[in-house]
């Protein structure tokens, strides 16, 4: 069953603000051209147009910032969403490759702190799981983010990776005259042989 772990839903409320501000322009806008017009009063036609300016850099901040989702699947593995109002990526990550999450304060433009909380993945690089405007809020996402990567690298399955190796202990072969000759690899209630045939090799085998 998908679980969700985290989701940074403050890129949100820029779109929103973006659609008040093309929305409430735009009536301007139309008002203007009805009433009078750019020959009429060039000097609000001008401020007409630097607020368009100044909207259209605003959505290009606020729509290139993506909402990101961390969910976890039914297998253990983790599944980073990165989505826009156009599209949106999906990356899929082992838990064991996630470094711990950090905390980055950048300055808000008005004299205070903002706080986000940056994951990095193989893909995407830092992604914004979660921010705040206080320290010890953005603290607490972090450390709740770095306990859920170790509760997940507990639980996930170790597989075999290449090159492993396990140290076995094999019986070579028993000469015809030997009294363990014939036995199984299970240890047997009888005094074991004396002959040179308890030696034991090690061999190497790959996992």
């Amino acid at each position: 069953m998908e679980r969700l772990l985290f989701r940074n839903l403050r890129p949100l409320y820029g779109w929103l603000f973006i659609v008040a501000w093309f929305a409430i322009l735009g009536l301007m806008t139309w008002v203007f051209f009805r009433n009078s017009g750019v020959a009429q009063e060039p000097f609000r036609a001008l401020i007409l147009a630097f607020f368009w300016g100044l909207g259209g850099w605003l959505a290009s901040e606020s729509l290139a910032r993506p909402i990101v989702s961390v969910r976890q699947e039914s297998d253990g593995s983790w599944i980073v969403i990165r989505r826009w109002p156009w599209t949106h990526d999906e990356e899929r990550i082992d838990p064991d490759r996630l470094p711990p999450p950090t905390v980055e304060a950048e300055s808000d433009g008005e004299g205070g702190m903002h706080y986000r909380c940056l994951l990095k993945t193989p893909e995407h690089g830092s992604v914004e799981f979660s921010e705040h405007l206080k320290l010890d809020r953005a603290a607490l996402a972090r450390d709740r983010m770095a306990s859920l990567i170790r509760s997940a690298r507990t639980k996930m399955p170790r597989p075999s990776w290449p090159g492993q190796r396990i140290w076995v202990t094999r019986r070579p072969a028993l000469p015809s005259g030997c009294s363990d000759a014939g036995s199984s690899w299970r240890r047997s209630d009888r005094p074991p042989c004396r002959c040179a045939c308890r030696v034991r090799r090690r061999a190497a085998l790959p996992w």
